[in-house]
């Protein structure tokens, strides 16, 4: 049986992050073979490729891609939640942080610091979302 008095979903929050995460890296590697492919077909050379995926392009891509599958995880666990939508999803955003962290010796700090402004946030205001569309189910 569940206990009704804790605050933290941890099946909610768990469903969340596995939105966020793991459709993050499912699109991006789904975007980064395309876009390899596409390169390489047009004769571009090797370090040129490389230079490309690791160019403000391809990572500006990557964050919008990121904080949609954030967006998406947030609501995800707000609505699982089912109570503290906006905690579950700021938690995701959160838990989004700290996979970050683990690529961040790779990435330019413009990056870095757009992540830790914007993923919190989002994944709160999924929350939040989540919580409003309960409510107006409940109403109708």
């Amino acid at each position: 049986m569940a206990d009704k008095r804790r605050i933290i979903d941890i099946k909610a929050v768990a469903l969340g992050v596995l939105t966020d995460t793991g459709g993050s890296l499912v699109i991006g590697a789904i975007l980064a073979v395309i876009i390899v492919v596409g390169l390489a077909m047009n004769g571009i050379p090797k370090n040129q490729i490389e230079a490309y995926l690791h160019g403000p392009i391809v990572l500006i891509l990557g964050m919008v891609i990121g904080f949609a599958f954030t967006i998406l995880g947030g609501f995800v666990a707000g609505r699982v939640s089912k109570k503290f939508e906006i905690l579950h999803g700021g938690i995701v955003g959160f838990i989004g942080i700290l996979f970050g962290v683990l690529f961040w010796t790779t990435l330019p700090m413009w990056y870095i610091i757009v992540s830790l402004v914007g993923v919190v946030p989002l994944g709160m205001l999924c929350g939040r979302i989540a919580e409003v569309s309960r409510n107006r189910s409940f109403e109708t």
